[in-house]
């Protein structure tokens, strides 16, 4: 049986992850969508979980699956996806193959430098959280109204320097990535922008990379306008390697 774990974002939940589920289950891949540490009550209680708290639920989800299927897969988004990096770094062949969903190698410069100003001057003292931009995160209103439903509105300031430390975790071990993987991103997504597939690609060390950029989506694919068509792709991906 076929194993497909799906592993949604920082400040986010299982649920924002649906359209993917929907399109595996139906397939009978065997999925397993974690909810990660710290996640599903407020943004207290993700300002104080840390980037191993998130792997650690992680791989919880992989040993469970592995003692149920045969072959496991992977779908990450955003923060999710890091996380799948660092398991397949891990694990080999043991993920047969991976979907990185707006991947977050690098922040663009703006954004890293509000990081800098927010986390390396007194602001930090000051200012524990920052208010997430729904209507950059998601293209479609129909998706963006889920979105506001299914994830936090604010993103704590100790979430992102976790968020930060893992990226540079995952960037130390991408050559040992060598399963299968498709990245997939928006054209409008403002936290991982399309040039983040090639630092992913030009990293690991994997034969078969793919790369799927959507014209009218931004950085929550799974609900916007593409993401059917995202689910769609990530199956027909998996099913080359079954």
């Amino acid at each position: 049986m076929n194993g497909c774990l799906l592993v949604h974002g920082l400040t986010s939940s299982p649920g924002v992850m649906n359209p993917f589920r929907e399109e595996l289950s139906n397939a009978g891949f065997h999925v397993e969508a974690p909810l990660l540490a710290g996640h599903g009550g407020t943004v207290a209680d993700v300002a104080k979980s840390k980037w191993k708290d998130w792997y650690r639920s992680l791989r919880h989800a992989y040993e469970k699956l592995r003692c149920e299927t045969d072959r496991i897969y992977y779908v990450g988004l955003s923060m999710g996806a890091l996380l799948g990096l660092k398991l397949a770094a891990e694990e080999g062949w043991g993920v047969r193959a991976l979907a990185l969903i707006s991947a977050p190698m690098k922040l663009p410069l703006f954004d890293r430098t509000k990081y800098l100003v927010a986390n390396y001057t007194p602001l930090r003292w000051i200012i524990d959280s920052v208010p997430k931009d729904f209507n950059k995160s998601v293209m479609m209103p129909e998706g963006r109204e889920k979105y506001r439903e299914l994830a936090l509105h604010r993103m704590p300031l100790a979430g992102v320097r976790q968020f930060v430390a893992l990226q540079k975790n995952v960037k130390s071990t991408l050559t040992r990535v060598t399963s299968p993987t498709l990245i997939v991103h928006g054209e409008h997504d403002h936290i991982a922008p399309p040039w983040n597939s090639g630092i992913i690609e030009n990293g690991i060390s994997s034969d078969v990379v793919d790369i799927i950029n959507y014209s009218r989506s931004g950085h929550i694919v799974p609900l916007d306008w593409d993401g059917k068509e995202a689910a769609r792709r990530v199956l027909e991906f998996f099913q080359r390697f079954a």
